[in-house]
Parts: structure tokens; C-alpha cells; sequence
């Protein structure tokens, strides 16, 4: 009887053997498990029925090992678009889908953007999703930089650090916070974590990785949780951890072979996968994507898609005086403020890891008043590094508090001449559209007026020189700050430059200079001397030459003299193309950023620079003109 019992369990093991491993390669085993995936697609209402989990694995895995030319493109179509979403892990298996497609998941779905909705609907206190649960931490994390977030962003080093605090003593991680340590949320947290870009010799990792070994079945699979037998999908997980660690599949040989050799003697005749041998007679498969991905060992994500930089318009008002105005590129409003800091000239804080701006120089947060921002005038709903900008987007910085709205001005006309009047118009942004706000003052340059019941107020400027303009109200966020050209220019000088392609144009300078002063005094007092504003540019017509996307001009120098006989402030302006109205620096600042006082009969030296983006697209010849606008520093 003993004999019959050990030859029954020797002949089953080797039916098992013979009957389902029939592969003579790796490279087969995984053709056969494609070709599976493949044929599940074909088959009718398969949409339908197999459940939103099974299609986007499905042709995630497809999509991964390349082989979408050989599905249905109008099956690939409405398996991509159909996603009804019910927790944050559903939101992070579409974008992993999508991108591995090499779609941006922010605008694929018809009117969606998924990574906004993904993080304002679970992002919160650097978690993604339930607060307990690690596991839509670690996909959401995979799923963001698949989308193209940069592992330096803070949204994603927010997530880093909590999986790192919740690793268990024994190196593992597990899928409920205070929980055992199990090998699929282990090796998928290992994923995660390389694609935050910790280095793969980083002590967590090393640590995870010992975790996984004391897993391993002397099959070569790996056992999950709460179990004593390997099974196909653990076991592919750690085979796509491994490599994501570039881990040799061979040095974790077993008794009985490699994690590769368990996987593929779990494969069936049709190509897909037992789950554990076990269950083998109840007909339990496992998941097949999982395990085609491990035979193709595959790094995860599959793809990750390049976001074109994009250029922000942007303003950033301070308590009492605009900070900076200009265009960067940018991906959220957080990033505009660390990446502007430089060209602007100020300093900042940030607070809750990254989340949250405290202070910006000597405005700090207090109370109710802090900093917000407003895209296209609208407050923004989730954290500044969360909000993901598109092209047609312009961002307002604001200290202040929730409830504020924004002001604008419109003048009319923006250019005149002295003693001719001109009108200036007041509005708010009602959340909608804007309308016109009465009892708002106006500021022209020393001049003070407040807009009537029509929100509108005359202004007469009596001097030639540029009238800078902007609006206040209590409790409402300033304006921007507008220019009125009065009379004819202090000083101008012409700007050129060429991208990619040399086509240089002439230009013309325009320096002229009109001054007529009105002699009223008493012929027997002794008139004091009238006040001279004058000022010379050396250095110009600068032209910066040809240059590339992503390239900055050599730095070019010219001298602002004083030749008046009062104190000045000197203000640039900057017209012509786009290159030149968004992205020329005056002394490494924007130019919009850009101050001077100049006592009499002094000089300074300037250096002007030009940065081409990396996504500017204009080719060709690009002027513009600089001028600087002198006017008397107030006693």
C-alpha cells in the first residue's frame, strides 16, 4: 500500500509536468501567454464581461509588451475610455493603462483630466487614498510618474516618505498600516520606491529585498500572504520587482528552480496560468497579465510619457507691492514659485512637506491670511503642487485670504500725451465674468483717484514718462500693474535675436526726446532750477544672434547713465515678439522684476540675457524693442 501511494504521487506530479509545461523557451512561454491575452480581446462582449480590473490589465500588458497592432483598435478605444471608477487603486490602473498606450491621462477621457481628479479626490496629508491602506500609495505612486510627474515633485517625495515610515521591522511591507508584512505589497512597494528614484542599494530596499528571499518556496515561487504555498501571482510581482532592482533572475535559484521556471510550470496548453497548484482542480487561474509581464520582465511603469513643458503666464502679489510678473515654465502653481524665485528675486518657505507656501520674503502666513492662487481667476481646490496646468492657464499668487477677488484695470486709451485725459476702468472677477466695481483706488504712479459708481475715473497725466497703473480695494486682491506711455520714450533701444534659422532682420532705434517747460516764475526771485530728467543707454542695438530651444544668448552689457539733475527710478518696458516680451532678463531678474534708482549724474551697468525655452516653437528672426522709462524719485 505504501508503494502504490508514493508511485499514484510521483505519476501525478509528472502528468502535471507533461501536460502543462510544454514550452521550449522563455520567449515561447511568453508568446503563448500573449497570444492568450490577445485572443480574449477578440472574443464577443469581452468588454462587458470580463470586468474594468481584467481590461485595463489586459491591455496594459499588451500595450507593454508592445503588441497593440494586434488588437482591435476599436476594442483598445472603448477599453480605454471605459472606467468606472470607485476607489483611488481603480484611478491608478487606468493611468498606468493609458500611458502605457503613451496617452496623457489628462486629456485622453473625454473632457477629464485624471490626474486632477486623482489627486483632489485622494490625495490628502501625503497619502493617496484610504489612510490605513498602503497599497493605493504604492500604485498611486507608479501610476504619477508613468504620467510624467517627476520624482522630485513633492506630491511624489510626500508619498515616498510615508511608505518608508511604514515599512515593518522585517523589511516587508504590508497592505494595512500596523499589519503583517506580505510579499505582493513588498514587491510592488519596491517598484514604487525605484520609480520615486531611491537608489536601488538604498538600506530600505536591500532590506525589502531580504524579506522577499525568506518568502521563496523551494519551487522557486514565492508564498503570499498567510499561506504555505507559492502561487503565480506573488511570484510575478517579485520577478517585476527584481528587475526593477536589476536583479539577476538566476541568483534566486531554489531547490527546484528560478521564480521564471515556477511561472511558466504553472502555464496551461491555452497559455494562461494556474494560480496555485492546489487549486488546480477547482480550475482557480491566475492572473495572466500579471504573469506575461514577468515573462517578458518587464520594468515598471511600462512607459512613462514626457509632458511638453509648458509656458505660464504668471503674477504673484505681496501684501503691500507686486513681487514679480511674468512667464515661466511650469507644471503646477507650486512650481512656479520654486522655479521663479531665481529670476524674481525673492525668498520662500514651504511648509506640510512641500504642500503648502508659507512665506514668500517678509510675508508670512497668519491666522486666516496666507497664499493662495487662482488659475484663470479662479481659487484653486487642492494643493498648489497638485494642480496640474495646461496650456491656456494663467496663474495669480496672492497674500491675502480665501474670500478675496480680484481686481483689474483697462485704460483707455494706453498711450497719450501730456495734459490729455484719458479714462480708467475698475473691475472684479465675480467668479464668472468680470463687472465693473465702484470706490476702488486707483494708483498713478503718485497719483490717487477712485473709480465712480461706474466703476470708471478721468485721469490727466501733465508729464511725459511712462504712468505705471494699478487698482486696490480692501479685501480684494490688486491688480496688475499696466503702463501708460506718456509723450515719447526716456531712452529705447531695438533687441534681435534668431531661432534655429538665421533671419536677421534691420531695425530701427527710436530715441527721441521732447521736453517744453512753461517759464512762469516772479522775475524778481531768484527761479530755482527746473527739474531735468535725462538719461543716455550705451551698449545698444543688441542683437543676441541665433540660438536654439532650450540655449540662453550670451549675456550682453549696456550703461544706464543719469545725465538729469534729479534722483530717478528706472523702469523698463519691453515690446516686440513673444521671445522677447516673456523671457528677457535684465540682471538675471525678469525684466517685469526688474528695479532701479539712479541718483543724478550717476551710471550702472546692466546685463541683459535671453532664454529660448526648450518648447518654443517660432522659428525664425525675433526684435522687439527696450525701453527705459525715467521719472523723478518723489521727495
Amino acid at each position: 500500500m505504501k508503494k502504490i501511494l508514493i508511485f499514484i504521487s510521483i505519476l501525478g506530479l509528472t502528468l502535471l509536468n507533461t501536460h502543462e509545461v510544454h514550452a521550449e523557451s522563455l520567449e515561447e512561454s511568453k508568446q503563448q501567454a500573449l497570444n492568450f491575452l490577445i485572443d480574449q480581446t477578440k472574443r464577443p462582449q469581452w468588454i462587458e464581461t470580463a470586468g474594468a480590473s481584467t481590461v485595463d490589465w489586459t491591455l496594459f500588458t499588451i500595450a507593454g509588451l508592445d503588441a497593440t497592432q494586434r488588437i482591435n483598435e476599436e476594442v483598445t478605444r472603448i477599453g480605454l475610455q471605459n472606467f468606472p471608477q470607485t476607489q483611488a487603486t481603480d484611478y491608478a490602473r487606468k493611468i498606468l493603462t493609458l500611458t502605457a498606450f503613451g496617452f496623457d491621462p489628462r486629456n485622453k477621457l473625454p473632457d477629464r483630466n485624471l490626474i486632477q481628479e486623482f489627486l483632489n479626490n485622494y490625495y490628502h496629508h501625503a497619502h493617496i487614498g484610504d489612510q490605513r491602506l498602503l497599497n493605493d500609495d504604492v500604485w498611486g505612486m507608479i501610476a504619477l510618474r508613468a504620467a510624467g510627474i517627476e520624482p522630485t515633485d513633492a506630491i511624489m517625495q510626500n508619498i515616498t516618505n510615508t511608505l518608508l515610515q511604514h515599512q515593518n521591522q522585517d523589511g516587508g511591507f504590508p497592505l494595512i498600516d500596523g499589519g503583517e508584512s506580505d510579499v505582493d505589497n513588498t514587491a510592488a512597494a519596491i517598484i514604487a520606491l525605484r520609480a520615486s528614484n531611491i537608489p536601488k542599494n538604498h538600506a530600505s530596499l536591500q532590506t525589502a529585498k531580504n524579506f522577499l528571499r525568506t518568502k521563496q518556496h523551494r519551487t522557486g515561487g514565492f508564498v503570499g500572504f498567510q499561506d504555505t504555498e507559492p502561487n503565480t501571482d506573488s511570484t510575478s510581482w517579485v520577478v517585476l520587482a527584481l528587475v526593477t532592482l536589476e536583479e539577476s533572475i538566476e541568483t534566486w535559484r531554489a531547490q527546484l528552480g528560478t521564480p521564471l521556471d515556477f511561472i511558466q510550470s504553472m502555464q496551461t496548453r491555452e497559455g494562461d496560468f494556474w494560480w496555485k497548484v492546489s487549486t488546480i482542480p477547482q480550475g482557480i487561474k491566475a492572473n495572466t497579465a500579471f504573469a506575461t509581464l514577468a515573462l517578458g520582465q518587464k520594468k515598471l511603469p511600462t512607459r512613462v510619457i514626457e509632458l511638453p513643458n509648458i509656458d505660464i503666464p504668471f503674477r504673484i502679489e505681496g501684501a503691500t507691492k507686486n513681487i514679480c510678473t511674468g512667464h515661466i515654465q511650469a507644471r503646477t502653481p507650486m512650481e512656479i514659485i520654486t522655479s521663479a524665485a531665481a529670476s524674481c528675486g525673492y525668498t520662500y518657505e514651504l511648509d506640510f512637506n512641500g504642500t503648502y507656501l508659507r512665506r514668500i520674503n517678509d510675508d508670512a502666513a497668519h491666522d486666516l491670511t496666507g497664499w493662495l492662487y487662482l488659475v484663470k481667476w479662479i481659487p484653486g481646490t487642492v494643493p498648489a503642487p497638485a494642480h496640474q496646468l495646461k496650456e491656456s492657464d494663467e496663474v495669480l499668487w496672492y497674500f491675502g485670504e480665501s474670500t478675496w477677488k480680484p481686481l483689474r484695470v483697462l485704460i483707455e486709451p494706453n498711450k497719450t500725451i501730456p495734459k490729455q485725459p484719458i479714462t480708467i476702468r475698475s473691475e472684479i472677477f465675480n467668479g464668472s465674468a468680470w463687472q465693473f466695481e465702484p470706490g476702488v483706488t486707483i494708483h498713478a504712479d503718485t497719483d490717487t483717484l477712485t473709480t465712480h459708481a461706474d466703476g470708471a475715473v478721468a485721469y490727466t497725466p501733465t508729464e511725459s514718462g511712462s504712468v505705471k497703473i494699478f487698482a486696490e480695494k480692501q479685501s480684494m486682491v490688486r491688480s496688475r500693474m499696466e503702463t501708460l506711455a506718456v509723450g515719447t520714450p526716456s531712452e529705447s533701444i531695438t533687441l534681435a535675436a534668431s531661432v534655429v534659422i538665421p533671419n536677421p532682420e534691420d531695425n530701427e532705434e527710436d530715441g527721441n526726446e521732447n521736453n517744453d517747460n512753461d517759464d512762469n516764475e516772479d522775475e524778481n526771485q531768484e527761479p530755482e532750477p527746473e527739474p531735468e530728467i535725462s538719461i543716455t543707454v550705451t551698449g545698444g542695438p543688441i542683437n543676441f544672434g541665433e540660438l536654439t530651444p532650450g540655449s540662453s544668448a550670451p549675456l550682453q552689457q549696456m550703461t544706464i547713465n543719469n545725465t538729469g539733475n534729479v534722483n530717478i527710478d528706472v523702469n523698463p518696458e519691453v515690446e516686440g515678439s513673444n521671445l522677447m516680451k516673456q523671457f528677457l532678463k535684465l540682471n538675471d531678474l525678469l525684466w517685469s522684476a526688474f528695479e532701479m534708482r539712479l541718483g543724478k549724474q550717476n551710471q550702472q551697468e546692466i546685463r541683459i540675457g535671453l532664454n529660448v525655452p526648450e518648447n518654443f516653437q517660432e522659428a525664425g528672426a525675433h526684435t522687439g524693442n527696450l525701453t527705459f522709462w525715467a521719472t523723478q524719485v518723489a521727495q
